[in-house]
């Protein structure tokens, strides 16, 4: 039998390459956007979560304003080893340092 061969091109997304951000799932935030339906925002978010745990993609979740609102149950669920989120300070995501975003940098 011939011994298949597997090449995997270095610009492919590999586990120790790239990370998602899942930037705020919170209630509040997802009333706020007038694009789209709370429930339409969380019905195409939990899949993709899903797949992201399912093929361990590293993902990271923000909140703003965490001591008000916490993530919806529906994102959180598929996460639950991140019980602490990064906290943002500012509601601007883009304004976070870099680093501290992806949890290796100074709050």
């Amino acid at each position: 039998m011939t011994e298949v061969k597997t090449y995997t091109a270095p610009s492919l997304l590999q586990p120790d390459n790239h990370a998602a951000l899942r930037i705020d799932y919170q209630s509040l935030q997802l009333v706020t956007a007038c694009s789209h339906s709370p429930q339409g925002v969380i019905a195409a978010a939990t899949p993709l979560a899903r797949g992201a745990r399912s093929f361990n993609f590293p993902s990271f979740l923000t909140t703003a304003l965490a001591e008000r609102q916490g993530l919806v149950r529906e994102v959180a669920a598929l996460f639950p080893d991140q019980t602490q989120p990064v906290a943002r300070t500012t509601l601007n995501s883009f304004e976070v340092r870099p680093g501290c975003a992806l949890g290796v940098g100074s709050p």
